[in-house]
């Protein structure tokens, strides 16, 4: 690449290979060409780093990262740390986006001069697409006031909201709320594009899913609330009501988890 990228889009990709290179062409086909893709190969077992090679052979902007098996959230870590651009992007590796995703995005960023921009997004059940709305929510923390909030993949962020954020360790659950309220406490200004430009695929390999043991969701879970408390603990804001916030926030979280797990026997 002969400029310096504007966006980096970090992938983590874990065996992936079935919906891999769906994913490396939707970004391949791009309006807005000031991008990297750095995708971190999580330890791999099936044939997702062959594919990224090939990738990586048809274009420069596509970067590999070998790393053994650390889970979603060190593997975002690394990407966001390994980074040029400005501005950071996610995509899960069986996820796809459309054409002008990311140049959307990022004239939105510019037009509202915005730390933060989410789009609608699309879930893709073997085809069938579902809308659904992205929209900013207001979190209330005594002496803490109201805090702007929101989570999801479909988004950019100023690379700079990164600096301070703890990542959790071997965490696949629970990864991206945990610092998407670690860039929350920073207050950054946030903006919603109302269009549908990220496309969410769903099915069995989701980690979201159920049908997993519980121990697999909540344990990460608690690793995705410490790495918040870490957070807090290091910037000095974890008073009684930052704790009695992220306690019943765990709470309820852990709570629909249970709840899920026992509808699955009615």
């Amino acid at each position: 690449m002969t400029t310096q990228p504007k966006i980096s889009v970090i992938i983590p990709v874990y065996n992936a290979s079935e919906h891999l290179a769906e994913c490396l062409e939707s970004l391949l086909k791009q309006t807005y060409a000031a991008f990297e893709a750095i995708c971190i190969n999580d330890g791999s077992k099936d044939d997702s780093l062959e594919i990224l090679t090939s990738y990586q052979n048809k274009d420069s902007r596509i970067r590999i990262i070998n790393q053994e098996n650390q889970g979603t959230a060190k593997a975002r870590e690394k990407g966001i740390k390994e980074a040029h651009g400005e501005w950071i992007a996610y995509l899960d590796a069986d996820d796809y986006v459309t054409a002008d995703y990311l140049q959307k995005l990022y004239a939105c960023a510019q037009k509202e001069n915005a730390d933060a921009v989410f789009c609608y997004y699309y879930e893709d059940r073997r085809g069938w697409l579902t809308e659904h709305k992205k929209k900013v929510k207001t979190i209330k923390i005594r002496a803490f006031g109201k805090i702007p909030y929101i989570t999801g993949a479909c988004k950019i962020i100023r690379k700079k909201l990164f600096q301070k954020v703890c990542f959790a360790e071997n965490c696949s659950f629970g990864e991206d709320s945990s610092i998407s309220l670690q860039i929350a406490l920073q207050r950054p200004k946030i903006a919603v594009l109302k269009e549908y430009l990220y496309i969410y695929r769903r099915h069995n390999g989701s980690c979201c899913l159920s049908g997993q043991p519980i121990y697999n969701k909540i344990e990460p879970l608690l690793r995705a609330y410490k790495a918040v408390e870490t957070h807090c603990k290091q910037e000095n804001i974890f008073n009684r009501d930052m704790c009695k916030f992220l306690y019943q926030k765990l709470e309820r979280q852990i709570a629909e988890i249970l709840k899920e797990k026992i509808d699955d026997y009615d």
